[in-house]
C-alpha cells in the first residue's frame, strides 16, 4: 500500500505577495541623541592600590555561612540553616 503524501499547507495568495513582496529591512536603528556616559570614578579608592596588603596570610579565616552561600550560589547547594552559623575554614 502506497503512502499518500501530506497536504500542503497553503496560504491565501494576498497574504503570500505581501510577504514576499515587502521591503522590509529589518528595526530601524535608535536616532543618535548626543548622550554620552558619565566619566567613571576609577579608581573609587587610589590609596588602596599601593597598599601591598599583610605580609603573610592568616592563618584561618571566618566567614558566615551567608558569604559562603553567596559564593557558591550556582553550585545547588541547599539553602543555609541559619544566619547564625560561622564556618571556620584555614588557608593552603
Amino acid at each position: 500500500m502506497a503512502s499518500q503524501a501530506p497536504a500542503k499547507f497553503r496560504i491565501d495568495v494576498d497574504i503570500h505577495d505581501l510577504l514576499m513582496d515587502s521591503a522590509s529591512s529589518g528595526p530601524k536603528s535608535a536616532d543618535a541623541r548626543g548622550a554620552t556616559l558619565p566619566e567613571p570614578v576609577f579608581p573609587q579608592y587610589p590609596e588602596l592600590l599601593k597598599d601591598p596588603g599583610p605580609e603573610v596570610p592568616p592563618e584561618t579565616r571566618d566567614w558566615t555561612y551567608e558569604l559562603v552561600w553567596r559564593k557558591v550560589r550556582g553550585w545547588l547547594l541547599p539553602p543555609p540553616p541559619s544566619s547564625e552559623s560561622t564556618l571556620t575554614f584555614t588557608a593552603c
